[in-house]
């Protein structure tokens, strides 16, 4: 390998590295999801797999022949990630069995621990490559150290700008592959000989995907699955649920009936309260799709048109095709907090339920925020808040900062535990929270409406004061991926726990 060579190779070797780092996270979504937990298990892993690549590709940089080296792992990487878009769904499913945090760090570790070792052992190679004697090595490191970063610039830029917006993440894994091995072709066997040990490498990774198992099972249709900018988006009919849902890294956002399409989660119908405690609204903001059920309800329960905000075109056009979804005013492509703070019209109910799997934007949820919806809120408007959290209990700290940061604004909060569950006071549910100028007091609008008035009546009890000296959330502190974390982790674990989700 020449020095023109090793340089070449450590700028790709970086891009690599950063392609995977990316792509991990893609790969683990849907089951284990995006959450600070995820990302820390990638980013140990990746730093762990460097650290050993590195003394790896010293010892052998220092021993016979090293030269011989960067093609065999260059190789090594390309065929453990061939067999990537084979291996997952097995390595994911074993891995549910260990629980949230471990199960992402073990299936991370498998899946691409191996091909960031063999890419973390190349720059003490190229290194070697590169000084030409003891007086030179200082400049062939910092060389290859600063070609390599380079490398792992463009890689982050294009994984996360190109490859993973236009890609899906097996196919970027197989991109990747087909790169490592035509590269250890080239470097082993020269330019002639080289490409056809590319083609055949690229040849053997498309069969390789081509042979991965449609996703499903007998109780479990998947109809559409895309990698959207945003996250993993699947719409799964689940006949043992006897529903049709909208699955966002792994967590059911929106669940229908197979049959009707009609919406039954409870948290749609405490977004109906809002609607009967303010029969006068003429217009409503949804900030949040998801399926679109709250926008047909308003239309046909209530006469309400309503905007609806939706940063991610993927989810609007899966409601569309799959949900049934028809608007009945504007949809807009963007992000929430962007067109709240615009001007324009006045909204009677503005429904702030955005969520992206784990997480709740923290632009979204401040204090800052609810200022600008304020703002958009006719008079007698109300701003209803829809949050995942524990009710009671040393662990709502989101129900008690939620509270605490929308009393800043508004004269009058008050929470609802929407779930009709047993354990509603210390389980992970939605928390709904209801903010304006005045109470919310929908007992005389639920008249003449049978489901919504049993509704209403078995959740009576459940309007409850989170506690006092919450955490003020601002677009300076918010901390809303911590306030979240420890709830969507303890649903995570029962959703494993019964391997719900896991729709690869």
């Amino acid at each position: 390998m020449s020095p023109v060579q090793a340089r070449v190779l450590a700028f790709f070797s970086g891009a690599c590295v950063l392609v995977l780092e990316l792509v991990g996270t893609r790969l683990l979504s849907p089951v284990f999801g995006s959450s600070i937990y995820v990302w820390s298990a990638l980013i140990t892993v990746t730093l762990a797999a460097l650290a050993v690549g590195a003394w790896l590709g010293g010892l052998l940089a220092d021993g016979r022949k090293p030269e011989r080296w960067p093609p065999r792992l260059c190789a090594a990487a390309g065929l453990w990630l061939a067999a990537v878009p084979l291996i997952r769904r097995g390595v994911l499913l074993a891995a549910t069995g260990l629980g949230l945090k471990t199960g992402a760090l073990a299936a991370a570790a498998v899946l691409v621990g191996g091909p960031l070792t063999a890419l973390g052992a190349l720059a003490p190679l190229c290194v070697r490559c590169c000084a030409s004697d003891l007086a030179r090595v200082g400049r062939a490191a910092g060389g290859v150290s600063s070609l390599s970063t380079a490398g792992s610039v463009l890689g982050a830029l294009a994984a996360g700008f190109w490859l993973l917006p236009l890609l899906s993440a097996p196919v970027v894994v197989e991109g990747t592959a087909a790169f490592l091995l035509a590269a250890g072709a080239f470097l082993a066997w020269g330019p002639r000989k080289g490409a056809v040990g590319a083609v055949a490498g690229a040849l053997a990774c498309w069969a390789a995907f081509r042979t991965v198992p449609p996703p499903g099972s007998r109780h479990h249709i998947v109809r559409e699955s895309v990698d959207s900018l945003y996250g993993a988006v699947r719409v799964v009919d689940r006949e043992d649920w006897n529903s049709r849902v909208l699955f966002i890294d792994g967590v059911a956002n929106t669940l229908a009936e197979l049959a009707t399409l009609k919406n039954t989660s409870d948290y749609i119908a405490a977004f109906e309260l809002a609607a009967a405690a303010r029969p006068e609204a003429k217009r409503a903001l949804v900030v949040g799709l998801g399926g679109g059920a709250i926008v047909g309800r308003l239309r046909d329960g209530w006469g309400i048109p309503a905007d609806a905000v939706e940063i991610d075109p993927t989810i609007v056009r899966m409601a569309e095709r799959w949900f049934d979804f028809k608007p009945s005013g504007e949809v807009i492509i963007d992000d929430g907090r962007r067109v709240l703070e615009r001007e324009g019209p006045s909204y009677g109910l503005i429904y702030l339920d955005a969520f992206a799997g784990d997480s709740s934007p923290e632009q979204i949820f401040s204090v800052e925020s609810f200022r600008a919806a304020k703002r958009r809120l006719a008079p007698r408007g109300l701003l209803i808040v829809n949050l995942i959290g524990t009710a009671t209990g040393p662990d709502n700290d989101l129900a008690r900062a939620a509270q605490r940061t929308l009393r800043e604004v508004f004269p009058s909060v008050s929470m609802l535990v929407a779930s009709r569950t047993l354990d509603w006071r210390t389980g992970i549910t939605n928390l709904v929270f209801f903010a304006g100028d005045a109470p919310a007091l929908p007992a005389a609008g639920v008249a003449g409406r049978p489901e919504l008035l049993q509704y209403w009546i078995s959740v009576s009890d459940r309007w409850v004061d989170p506690g006092p000296d919450g955490r003020l959330l601002t677009d300076d502190s918010s901390a809303m991926s911590y306030l979240t974390a420890p709830g969507m982790a303890r649903m995570r674990t029962q959703m494993l726990a019964h391997r719900e989700g896991v729709e690869l």
